[in-house]
């Protein structure tokens, strides 16, 4: 059986357009179900994936905020633009393997918070993403897809480092700004220190 992640990379590399993408990959977020319903079985409900220029046009109530893309409780899933076009020019590089780990994830916390009274009840709604991702990774197990979770290790082993890495360039350059200046600097940093751990997080949940 093909790796799903080569299955994603042949979406994005078949994709013209980032809504072209986001339509191809449901089909991907399909064949995943069925897999996923060997170890629970679920109803199903479908996830539409949005494009969005900026996070401010996300629209609902947020069921989980991810580095890349937020999910609402109407079933839209949101990417940024920016992000899905830097997939589809070098769908070998690390952005495409964090999507699409993110796509799986959220397609089953969709599935969990509609099934599940307890998972709608979690005060901590991030908590969601964990289990998802603990069932994600399960899936993907018994079906012998180490490629897939190998991967999206490496790819959030490298992005984790590439943050850090640039929170240190940033700290050391940030007392010769000026105070308008420093405030956009603290804030990068704050939003790369926050992707860093909860890719660090993730990466532990699939290690």
């Amino acid at each position: 059986m093909k790796p799903y992640l080569h299955r994603f990379m042949r979406d994005f590399i078949m994709g013209d357009t980032p809504e072209e993408v986001s339509e191809l990959v449901l089909s991907t977020l399909n064949e995943f179900l069925f897999d996923l319903r060997e170890i629970l079985k679920l109803n199903y409900y479908p996830i539409k994936i949005t494009v969005i220029n900026t996070w401010e046009k996300v629209k609902g109530d947020r069921i989980i905020v991810l580095p890349y893309s937020e999910l609402t409780e109407d079933g839209n899933l949101y990417f940024l633009r920016r992000d899905l076009e830097d997939a589809m020019d070098n769908p070998d590089l690390e952005k495409l393997k964090l999507l699409a780990w993110e796509m799986l994830v959220s397609k089953v916390s969709y599935l969990l918070y509609k099934n599940f009274e307890e998972v709608r009840s979690l005060t901590n709604r991030n908590d969601i993403a964990i289990l998802a991702s603990l069932l994600t990774t399960t899936t993907l197990l018994s079906v012998d897809d180490i490629k897939t979770i190998a991967a999206t290790l490496e790819a959030k082993i490298s992005v984790i480092k590439e943050d850090l890495e640039s929170v240190d360039v940033l700290s050391s350059s940030i007392d010769a700004l000026r105070y308008d200046e420093q405030e956009a600097v603290y804030n990068e940093i704050r939003m790369k220190i926050l992707r860093a751990g909860a890719q660090f997080l993730d990466a532990s949940i699939i290690n």
